[in-house]
């Protein structure tokens, strides 16, 4: 008999598009949507190290995996845009220093340019913009994502169009917090279809006829997190467990494309499922 604190089972569970293991944590997962890239930041628990991998959503395959870059100790990805891949290296004191914005070419792995000193700050119309701490305070250069040439030089912020307003656009969650005014309505709802007492905080999302909600369950001093798919009438399609043995409650644990539900499972597994 299924208890109260155990979400219903399915009899029927959807083939992914796509399963890759990893051999590293994730830490976070960075999406290009038009051009059918994701690319994953790894990182080894014991030693530390950061490592990329790119994946092909359409073909549902790892393109690559390893280190990029070398004589940086701290490397994250700021952004995936038309297939390249804009690093932001950092310097290891607290806090870390901004060292240079660096763009990768996804499908080459090979290092188009780097501005040192840069922070990135996003995409515009002419190219892409970062942003330097001058004596007079920040200045934001656009330059041109091909080959990092400086096209224009200003004091204020660029207006910012990360991806048009299209059908292939990424649609990352909303994260509604403990308190939130839609919270207890998440949670009423959770209750009701599925018979389990949530923790009051969720991860949202809407896409054409699909409803996702990221909820989690708490055992013995654990959080074990969800992900739920409903249609627009509340029909329960599909769930699965992708996370236990958490501290907490996190937030973007899910994001959906046009036709792919992504998100990452035990820490070291990114799924894509056909919405």
């Amino acid at each position: 008999m299924r208890t109260a604190s155990t979400p219903p089972a399915l009899a029927y569970i959807p083939e992914p598009a796509f399963e890759i293991l990893f051999t590293g944590t994730i830490w976070r997962v960075t999406a290009d949507p038009a051009a059918n890239l994701l690319v994953a930041e790894l990182r080894d628990r014991a030693e530390g190290l950061r490592t990329f991998a790119a994946v092909d959503t359409a073909a549902g395959k790892c393109l690559w995996e390893g280190p990029l870059v070398p004589g940086y100790s701290w490397l994250t990805a700021a952004a995936l845009h038309r297939g390249i891949l804009y690093l932001q290296a950092l310097s290891g004191g607290q806090p870390p220093q901004p060292l240079a914005v660096i763009a990768v070419n996804v499908a080459t792995r090979q290092v188009r340019w780097q501005q040192p000193k840069s922070s990135w700050h996003g995409v515009a119309d002419e190219g892409v913009v970062l942003m330097e701490m001058g004596y007079d305070g920040f200045r934001f250069f656009t330059l041109n994502p091909q080959d990092g040439r400086v096209i224009r030089e200003t004091a204020a912020a660029e207006k910012l169009i990360w991806e048009p307003a299209d059908s292939e656009a990424a649609v990352w969650p909303v994260h509604y917090p403990e308190g939130s005014r839609y919270t207890s309505g998440i949670a009423r709802f959770i209750k009701n279809k599925l018979g389990v007492q949530p923790v009051p905080a969720f991860d949202y999302a809407q896409r054409k006829d699909a409803v996702v909600i990221s909820y989690y369950l708490y055992h013995n001093g654990e959080y074990e997190n969800y992900l739920a798919l409903f249609d627009r009438n509340g029909h329960l399609r599909w769930q699965q467990r992708i996370a236990g043995g958490l501290p907490g409650a996190g937030v973007n644990t899910f994001f959906i494309t046009e036709n792919l539900l992504i998100f990452v499972r035990e820490k070291n597994q990114l799924l894509g499922y056909a919405l």
